[in-house]
């Protein structure tokens, strides 16, 4: 603002009235005087001091969000629920992103405070070496939501209904005449997918199906989840389970799973979905472009990320902080988007439904 002001010839004072747009001052300032101003603002490439402002209006009207660049599915979705949802309220968004390392979420979380951010919205804490540690310093900061269920006793978070995801695929295949479903997922204990094979597990009983050797449930171990990986998991898996055990229909933990699935079974000559169903998980766009088409289930990741915003802005409000705490999360219930890999008869609110940005 100095080298404005020398510029034009005005004060320190003037320039910052006319480039904060404030009305306090008693400083008046002509319509030529403000032109010529911005005129240089503009060429000098003036931008704001956040952290002057900050220390001056008391807020940076930013909100840091940690996602995992791992993430597959409808990450992309949710954050740019997350980034509307945000501007509508005057905030912008600043995101750090790591992979399965404690020490890069913390490293996040504590950048996002030093750029003075008014609150933090954590998608990326479902970790296996998520140490005490890592929950611990959790629990000691303020204004902080987690997409997700977290490892904490008491926590502001998003409800993702993980059980729920596995139900909505199980009753419909179960509904279809199918009998012998098998679960094909991550054995790692994350807390997500951990949901999804308990909701599997109860929803089967309730049917009143049976657990058979191996529990229906074929564990697929990934090092890191990427095609390369997936391919060679999941070919070992039908060699070494799915064709050994004759199943009649596959759920599986991501879209990406499902479209090798689909694969592996066209390669044998075995027909999808006439005798092979197929549902995955995500609903990702190339669903639409597979042969057949993907059924999914859809998480609703864009309703989870402005369920979110809308957790931390109260949180960032004092007199709404304390209500949050004492109200339950949130549930975003996910859905079943009916496609031909799925099979069966659906309802018509289930067949016209498709893939929505």
């Amino acid at each position: 603002m100095s080298d404005i002001a020398a510029e034009c010839g005005v004060s320190v004072v003037t320039v910052a009235k006319v480039l904060n747009q404030s009305g306090g001052s008693n400083t008046r300032v002509g319509a030529a005087t403000a032109k010529d101003i911005l005129a240089v603002a503009e060429r000098l490439h003036y931008r704001p001091n956040l952290s002057a402002r900050n220390l001056r209006v008391g807020t940076s009207k930013l909100i840091g969000v940690l996602i995992d660049s791992e993430s597959v599915g409808g990450l992309a979705r949710m954050l740019a629920a997350i980034e509307r949802c945000a501007d509508a309220r005057g905030y912008r968004i600043m995101v750090a992103e790591e992979h399965d390392k404690v020490s890069n979420v913390i490293a996040g979380y504590q950048s996002f405070r030093q750029y003075g951010a008014d609150g933090v919205i954590c998608i990326s804490h479902d970790y296996l070496d998520a140490s005490d540690a890592l929950y611990s310093f959790f629990a000691r900061q303020p204004r902080l939501v987690f997409v997700g269920r977290p490892r904490l006793e008491k926590a502001v978070y998003v409800d993702g209904a993980y059980a729920e995801r596995a139900r909505l695929a199980l009753d419909f295949l179960w509904n279809s005449g199918r009998r012998r479903i098998a679960l094909l997922i991550d054995p790692a204990g994350y807390l997500s997918l951990d949901g999804r094979r308990e909701g599997f597990v109860r929803s089967l009983e309730a049917l009143g199906g049976r657990m058979e050797v191996n529990g229906r449930i074929f564990a697929v171990p990934l090092s890191d989840i990427t095609m390369v990986d997936i391919q060679q998991a999941v070919g070992a898996c039908f060699e070494r389970e799915l064709l050994d055990w004759n199943c009649d229909a596959v759920i599986t933990m991501c879209d990406e799973y499902a479209g090798f699935v689909i694969r592996e079974f066209q390669a044998r000559g075995i027909r999808i979905p006439d005798e092979v169903a197929v549902i995955g998980h995500g609903n990702d766009r190339f669903c639409e472009i597979l042969n057949p088409a993907l059924a999914s289930i859809d998480d609703d990741q864009a309703a989870q990320g402005r369920t979110a915003v809308e957790l931390i802005c109260r949180m960032i409000d004092p007199e709404e902080e304390a209500a949050v705490w004492q109200e339950p999360a949130p549930e975003v219930r996910p859905r079943l988007v009916w496609r031909e890999s799925a099979g069966g008869n659906p309802p018509a609110e289930l067949r016209d439904e498709r893939w929505k940005r």
